[in-house]
C-alpha cells in the first residue's frame, strides 16, 4: 500500500502537507542550467497566473517561454522565428502550481534542505530541494531535475531570489502575434 503523503519527518515533528510547501505569490529567480550550461531568468507571477523564462543572459531577448496558468498554455519564442503557442499537458500544469503536488515524497536532505520527488512513471520525474523563506510561509526552489517522457531535459539550480517581479515589462508580450505550435 502507498501512502500519497508528503513527508513523514520523525514521530514528534509535525507532518508536512507538499500542498503546504508554496512558493512567493511573487518573485524572481536567476539560475544555472547544467546540462545546456545557460543562465536562467525567470518571474513567477501566481498572483496573476504568469510565469516567465529566459535563458541566457539577456532577458529581454530571445528565446522566451511565457506560461499562462490561466489559459493553461505556453508561449514559446526562439529568435528570428514566430511566437508559437501550445496547450500545457493537465499533468505537467499542475507542477507549474504555487505549491509542490501532494503526490511528492520526501527523497532526502541535502545540506540541512529537503528535496522532494515527484515520480510519475511514463511521464514525469521531478526532484527539488526547497528551504523556507525566513520571516514568511513561502519556500524558495533552489535544485531542481526534471525529466519527461524518461529524457533528463536539464539540471539547475538557483543561486539569486528576490520576493517581488524586477521586470514586470516582461510578462506583457504581445501574445495576439503567436500561432499554434
Amino acid at each position: 500500500m502507498k501512502v500519497s503523503l508528503c513527508a513523514i519527518f520523525v514521530a514528534l515533528a509535525p507532518l508536512v502537507l507538499c500542498s503546504q510547501i508554496c512558493y512567493p505569490p511573487q518573485s524572481t529567480t536567476v539560475g544555472f542550467l547544467t546540462i545546456s550550461e545557460t543562465h536562467s531568468y525567470s518571474i513567477n507571477d501566481y498572483t496573476n497566473g504568469k510565469l516567465y523564462f529566459s535563458p541566457g543572459n539577456d532577458i529581454f531577448g530571445e528565446p522566451w517561454t511565457l506560461v499562462d496558468l490561466n489559459a493553461q498554455r505556453t508561449y514559446h519564442k526562439e529568435k528570428d522565428q514566430d511566437c508559437v503557442y501550445k496547450d500545457i499537458d493537465p499533468e505537467v500544469l499542475e507542477l507549474f502550481h504555487q505549491c509542490i503536488p501532494d503526490d511528492a515524497v520526501l527523497y532526502g536532505n541535502i545540506d540541512g534542505h529537503d528535496m522532494y520527488l515527484t515520480d510519475r512513471p511514463g511521464s514525469i520525474k521531478w526532484l527539488m530541494a526547497v528551504t523556507p523563506i525566513e520571516d514568511t510561509p513561502y519556500y524558495w526552489r533552489f535544485i531542481s531535475r526534471f525529466e519527461f517522457h524518461g529524457q533528463l531535459t536539464d539540471v539547475g539550480f538557483v543561486y539569486i531570489n528576490n520576493l517581488g517581479i524586477l521586470e514586470p515589462s516582461l510578462l506583457e508580450k504581445d501574445l495576439s502575434v503567436c500561432v499554434p505550435a
